[in-house]
């Protein structure tokens, strides 16, 4: 069975991008079984792009701690750095077909998909000028 998510390392910390608008915890049951087998301890950054949309409480985190989250440790991450933004927009840009299938209103996926598109163009730009 395909998992419902995408998991990358990044730095000091494991991002996980979800492929549906799963349910927080429902996601992190599925993300339990990933990270005991890698034996991962540390913050892992979930982007809720797919169930948030666009808002302040897109990106969260939670400690794995031996082989289960410590959901007394769940934060609104509102400062993201630029590398881990720049990922999870790079995937999913490349991923915008899924950006239908999330249970966000029809305006707000227009408005993701015009920001995803936005997002690509600029960094297409900046890089073509260096």
């Amino acid at each position: 069975m395909k998992k419902p998510y995408k998991i990358v390392n990044s730095e000091n910390k494991i991002i996980v991008l979800p492929l549906s608008n799963n349910r927080l915890d429902e996601l992190c049951l599925s993300v339990e079984k990933t990270l005991k087998k890698k034996n991962y301890l540390g913050k892992v950054l979930f982007d809720l792009l797919m169930s948030n949309g666009l808002t302040s409480n897109r990106f969260v985190s939670i400690s794995f701690k031996t082989d289960k989250f410590d959901y007394s440790t769940i934060k609104e991450e509102t400062k993201v750095d630029e590398n881990t933004f720049d990922l999870s927009n790079a995937f999913y840009s490349k991923k915008r077909a899924i950006i239908d299938t999330s249970c966000l209103s029809r305006v707000e996926k227009q408005r993701i998909i015009l920001f995803l598109d936005k997002y690509s163009y600029k960094k297409r730009k900046c890089s073509h000028q260096k």
